[in-house]
């Protein structure tokens, strides 16, 4: 389980598409809108758990690239391109370089971190069918659009590859030198970006044909809102009225500038101790709902 990934064969997945959907729209709206490393770092790592539990270990090295990446790119960016703080860390120029800069440039690099991370789990989760049916009726074109999107992820990877190795095939994927190299790399996507283009015509042409985003027009689908997606929904609602309170209350947010702080006279610290329990709850669900899913599976397999 834990090497290849459950993927998208799990019971939060098998949630009612609203349900995950929810989850999803609620746990990545308060990571954006936090700055408080002790939320960004626990909505991290919760959307690395979810995301190697989902795709497996070889996600890992995905994860850390991407982390790191986004660690040193916006954390110096910020912090020596931002030159408000108090504490002065030393000079370039006649420029301040200061920690708080360099702070607001971590936590920023964190909550992008997790929203990265969440949205390639909502990937993995909300197929291009459950897109559409979620958007469909009220949006149908943007319900669309963002099925392609995200089915395109995987979809341009696979072109590639298959590009990459007929070019190979035809020897012209094995050149030397950095310069040739680069060539045939801009060859590769040009070919990926003409074969995409035409792709996404046919696809827009043919949903066209099928009166796609007409109105009266009615399609199928299996999806039943059931007992358990009630139970789920009430208990996201349930958290999600404890965290936005505090969101509303800065439970959620510190000052970097001029000095890192909290605003103490607005959150007493048995709300923001409320908000924290509701908010580790609400990440956790899926983590113990696929944890306890795969557990009753192998039971049951057991007593066959």
């Amino acid at each position: 389980m834990f090497s290849e990934g459950i993927k998208d064969h799990n019971t939060f997945a098998q949630l009612h598409p609203v349900v995950t959907t929810a989850w999803f729209l609620l746990v990545t709206g308060v990571t954006m809108f936090s700055n408080a490393p002790w939320v960004l770092g626990l909505s991290l790592v919760l959307a690395t758990v979810y995301r190697i539990l989902l795709n497996g270990k070889k996600d890992l090295k995905g994860s850390i690239i991407l982390i790191a990446g986004a660690t040193v790119l916006v954390t110096l960016i910020n912090g020596l391109f931002t030159h408000n703080g108090a504490t002065v860390l030393f000079y370039i120029g006649s420029n301040r370089i200061t920690w708080e800069a360099f702070a607001f440039g971590l936590g920023m690099s964190m909550m992008f971190s997790a929203v990265a991370q969440w949205l390639i789990c909502f990937s993995v989760i909300t197929t291009s069918d459950k897109m559409i049916y979620i958007f469909g009726a009220v949006l149908p074109v943007i319900g669309l659009v963002l099925s392609i999107i995200f089915r395109s992820i995987p979809l341009l990877r696979k072109r590639f590859s298959d590009i990459d190795a007929a070019q190979k095939a035809m020897g012209r994927g094995q050149s030397k030198g950095l310069i040739r190299r680069g060539r045939q790399l801009i060859k590769e996507i040009s070919i990926l970006t003409a074969w995409s283009l035409e792709a996404s015509i046919d696809t827009a042409d043919s949903m066209t044909a099928r009166g796609y985003g007409l109105h009266g027009r009615t399609s199928f689908h299996l999806y039943r809102f059931e007992r358990r997606d009630f139970l789920s929904i009430s208990y996201i609602a349930a958290l999600a009225v404890a965290v936005i309170v505090g969101c509303i209350k800065n439970a959620s947010r510190i000052y970097y500038y001029p000095t890192i702080r909290t605003d103490i006279s607005m959150m007493a610290e048995a709300g923001r101790i409320l908000f924290m329990t509701a908010f580790i709850l609400l990440l956790i669900f899926p983590v113990l709902t696929d944890l306890f899913g795969e557990y009753a599976w192998r039971k049951y397999e057991s007593t066959i």
